[in-house]
């Protein structure tokens, strides 16, 4: 094997490394060197005086990197074989769907990630960075955060890949700075603080003990200014403006149980709203689609959850779907939350899902995809004759109890959704999801662990209902109350604050992104505004050298 061939291999396996901890939440803490490896390999050729390589050698690098890294992230995938919840699936066309998922989606998210070592090579050339070389870690951080960002702005993007602060949602104190600006500040800390230990292990290496106490001082100085926050955020008393008995429900049927109708969903959902209501439940929260068919246009199951309602005198939200004519006639489908007050009177409020799946619930570029891969196409679930189509408004429930804001599934990896609810004046969070398809794989705590950031960010306790698990209950801090373990059956009843206090966050959004943003381009911005001012004082000198001649 050769030089450059062994070289993509350490760096491919570096980058799976550096995704355990977001892959296994209990390898939390090392989430704070796991980039090191990575970095010792690529921080030596920017710190020369010549890159020994072009640039374009670099993008290579980050694919390599980045396969191993969301490779490792995404690995989950391989649960969900054989997709007997796909009508007419064979075991081989489950393979192959399952190879391009754990394949696939790693090349799809690396074509774009890659760039942040291609533009760390570039920039590493232009003068300012020569001139302060120190910059190179928080330059790398600052990419990482921006590139995360743009996971969440095309159908491509899966973003908790990217998302750093993930791997620390079981650990209150260093979350709770999100409050303040956002999980990517979190996920800044990290890389950081990575970047920061590898150049002080090459300044050492190189004898810069000057360089080397400057980054070993500000890995520790970053990782305990987030840590001073996350505390003054936690233990700062919050102002609540009541508190509610709230349940959420998991009935532990699979989607396939579910999409063939093996299950009287009714009658199993029934027995665990009134075991909630006998614990004092006051809001009752299903999953997503617990109820796999039109709630409103089904005469026996709206008669049936109506009178679920009136037997607990509970608030229920039921996870369904809805049903429009579009403007040309075509039936439009929507999934959604629907509400039904304790009388078993249906509001005419529905909150539809946002951010719909690729290839379940919808087909991106379906031309392309229905010719070139057609087994990719197969995979939208609920074939009916009509469009699955996104919501596009928060939609809160106004209860007796407090205003709610809803949110389904694949909605809660977008920061963006939870916190336009919260500033539109929801008081609490509810969360039907579907991960049955994932078993007890590695997804289902990534996902709830999602459910933990936004509660953290926007200060909002979440009611979280799962068809086969994770279902919880989180506080407006971040702790899970309680939840239950995937592929059980029950309920989940406790106290839960409701709030209309925002957090900075809330306020400001995704403002440190921003920031990131234009710190990663500084120095591109400076070598531009130099290369302008040469030329005007070159233009200025030859303008004088005629006029005198």
């Amino acid at each position: 094997m050769g030089k450059k061939a062994l070289r993509l291999l350490f760096i491919f396996l570096s980058g799976a490394v550096a995704a355990l901890p977001v892959s296994f939440t209990q390898l939390s803490a090392f989430a704070f060197v796991s980039f090191v490896p990575a970095l010792l390999l690529l921080f030596p050729d920017l710190l020369t005086p010549a890159l020994p390589h072009k640039p374009r050698t670099y993008y290579g690098y980050g694919m390599a990197f980045c396969m191993g890294y969301f490779m490792v992230t995404f690995h989950w995938f391989i649960s969900l074989y054989p997709l007997d919840f796909v009508t007419g699936m064979t075991p081989p066309m489950a393979v192959a769907v399952i190879l391009a998922a754990c394949i696939g989606l790693p090349l799809l998210q690396s074509v774009g990630f890659a760039f942040l070592f291609y533009i760390l090579a570039w920039l590493s050339r232009t003068r300012l960075v020569r001139r302060l070389p120190l910059l190179l870690p928080f330059l790398f951080a600052s990419g990482w955060v921006t590139l995360a960002y743009t996971q969440t702005l095309t159908w491509a993007g899966v973003p908790w890949g990217a998302q750093l602060a993930l791997s620390q949602h079981q650990n209150p104190l260093v979350i709770s700075s999100a409050s303040l600006f956002g999980s990517y500040f979190v996920t800044f800390v990290i890389a950081a603080v990575n970047a920061c230990l590898a150049y002080a292990w090459l300044a050492k290496g190189r004898r810069q003990l000057r360089s080397e106490r400057i980054m070993a001082c500000l890995a520790l100085g970053l990782f305990l200014l987030n840590y001073a926050l996350g505390a003054v955020v936690y233990y700062t008393p919050r102002q609540a403006s009541g508190t509610v008995k709230a349940a959420v429900l998991q009935g532990n049927i699979s989607s396939a149980e579910k999409w063939n109708g093996q299950i009287d969903a009714i009658s199993v959902y029934r027995h665990l709203a009134l075991a909630a209501a006998k614990d004092g439940a006051e809001i009752i929260v299903w999953p997503e689609t617990a109820l796999p068919y039109n709630l409103a246009g089904d005469s026996y199951a709206l008669v049936s959850v109506r009178q679920i309602a009136r037997e607990t005198n509970a608030v229920q939200i039921i996870g369904s779907y809805s049903y429009e004519t579009g403007e040309k006639g075509e039936l439009l489908r929507h999934n959604s939350l629907y509400l039904i007050y304790p009388d078993g009177t249906l509001s005419q409020t529905l909150y539809h899902k946002q951010h719909l799946v690729p290839f379940g619930e919808y087909v991106p570029m379906e031309g392309l995809i229905r010719t070139l891969l057609p087994f990719l196409s197969d995979l939208e679930m609920l074939k009916d004759g009509s469009t699955m189509v996104p919501g596009s408004e928060p939609h809160l429930f106004e209860t007796a109890h407090g205003r709610l804001g809803g949110l389904i599934c694949f909605d809660t990896i977008y920061e963006s959704l939870a916190r336009k609810s919260v500033a539109a004046g929801a008081e609490l969070l509810v969360i039907g999801t579907n991960d049955s398809w994932f078993l007890d794989s590695a997804a289902v705590y990534q996902h709830n662990g999602q459910a933990v950031l936004r509660a953290i960010e926007n200060g909002r306790a979440v009611l979280r209902a799962a068809n086969t698990g994770i279902s919880s209950i989180i506080t407006e801090k971040g702790e899970v109350l309680c939840y239950l373990e995937p592929l059980v059956d029950g309920h989940l009843t406790a106290e839960v604050t409701l709030s209309s206090q925002k957090t900075l966050y809330t306020m400001i959004g995704n403002s440190f992104v921003l920031l990131c943003a234009l710190g990663f381009h500084a120095p591109a911005l400076v070598a531009l505004g130099e290369l302008l001012l040469n030329k005007i004082k070159k233009t200025k000198g030859e303008t004088h050298e005629h006029t005198h001649t």
